[in-house]
């Protein structure tokens, strides 16, 4: 067996050099070829697979990104409206009849501190989401001082009324005391009922239905 071998390898260099050179030009490219097979196509297809995995990756953190802003919008917003629950449900009148309660007691306010009304004009109410809001116009008449006693004692209502406008008009003097006409325009709050609640998120709903039709 030995023997054999030897004589092809002495066969083998009896070859032109050129002969020799194909060969070894063969034994190479059969080399290069297992390692390519074996050792490079694997590489590659890894490469392949982590740039696809970096390229789903940043559309993820992109993605990911988008949620996170839009997640503390989100909690802003629940804040936001938590508060205004608290505040409804806790600090407003609870119904219309009890908003007409307060009503009344801030033309009896006035009364009390020597004002008198000309005028006393609730308007329209607006509703929101956990409450509604009613502009009313008021004429008053008296001194300085008692109106801006008045209207100091309204401010410090803030949860339940806020002024939206003050005129201050003269009427001439009342004894050593100058009289004067103020309009006011006031915004008044008083809480929604479970029942308004529910009526406004079912016209929420069908609102939303029309619109996914269109």
């Amino acid at each position: 067996m030995a023997n054999k071998l030897e004589e092809q390898v002495k066969m083998f260099f009896k070859f032109p050099l050129w002969k020799r050179w194909l060969v070894y030009s063969g034994i190479l490219l059969l080399m290069l070829g297992g390692w390519a097979y074996f050792f490079l196509v694997p590489l590659l297809d890894t490469k392949d697979r982590i740039e696809a995995n970096l390229v789903q990756l940043d559309r993820d953190i992109t993605r990911f990104r988008v949620i996170a802003a839009n997640l503390n919008k989100v909690k802003k917003d629940l804040s936001f409206y938590e508060k205004q629950f608290f505040i409804a449900k806790n600090l407003l009148p609870e119904d219309a009849k009890a908003l007409e309660k307060v009503l009344a007691s801030f033309e009896k306010m006035g009364l009390e501190k020597g004002i008198e009304f000309a005028y006393f004009r609730p308007l329209s109410e607006t509703k929101y989401d956990f409450y509604a809001a009613r502009l009313v116009n008021i004429r008053v008449l008296g001194s300085f001082h008692n109106i801006v006693s008045y209207l100091d004692e309204l401010s410090r209502l803030n949860r339940l009324v806020s002024l939206r406008s003050v005129k201050f008009s003269p009427q001439g003097p009342q004894g050593q005391v100058s009289r004067l006409s103020v309009d006011c325009t006031l915004e008044v709050y008083r809480a929604l009922t479970e029942a308004e609640i529910k009526a406004q998120a079912e016209q929420a709903k069908n609102e939303a239905k029309k619109k996914r039709r269109k």
